[in-house]
């Protein structure tokens, strides 16, 4: 149960976390979002809510997704197939913030202002992290940078690894093993 400061009850939730103060409290169909020194904001009749990480959540509702900020705003709206959260284990740069969505199947990326900055090309792909990210394409996997540019070519099959140590990422490929800038390791 989640109670207000005067002590009255905001009803009984399955599951509540907090994020930089916030709390987001969820049941079988509602969300609360207690932001701090700011107004509650309620989702209604959601179908799911992923985590809050950096500062951010994926929000799924009437089949669609979208992303809602830790002060409530809806700042992607539900309108894509598909989309994903940043990934709570690795580190983000401030150019990282462009959130992964997905239209008919294939992945890109859109920022703050959902304007859509990688075209919606890839098979797969994951959050950037220092600017980097794997991303599959025509069933190989590769790596890219925030301005879509190729820094290790997709080849090999679209089979990976991923190992976060300390919030940054090593990615293993069919072509080799690459550190957190996409530098190739021995």
């Amino acid at each position: 149960m989640l109670l207000t400061e005067k002590n009255q009850s905001e009803g009984i939730f399955k599951r509540i976390e907090s994020f930089n103060n916030t709390v987001i409290a969820v049941n079988d169909i509602d969300v609360l979002i207690l932001p701090p020194n700011s107004k509650q904001v309620w989702f209604r009749n959601i179908d799911e809510i992923s985590g809050m990480f950096n500062g951010y959540a994926v929000i799924k509702i009437n089949d669609k997704y979208g992303i809602i900020d830790q002060y409530g705003k809806l700042v992607i709206p539900t309108v894509y197939d598909d989309a994903k959260p940043f990934d709570d284990m690795a580190e983000h740069t401030a150019e990282d913030l462009l959130f992964p969505v997905n239209v008919e199947g294939y992945w890109g990326f859109v920022d703050i202002n959902n304007e859509t900055i990688i075209p919606f090309e890839y098979g797969d792909v994951l959050p950037f992290s220092y600017g980097i990210t794997r991303a599959e394409k025509e069933g190989d996997s590769g790596l890219i940078n925030v301005k879509n540019q190729i820094l290790v070519p997709f080849k090999g099959g679209c089979g990976y690894g991923l190992f976060t140590n300390s919030g940054k990422r090593t990615y293993y490929l069919s072509s080799g093993k690459y550190n957190y800038l996409g530098a190739k390791e021995k």
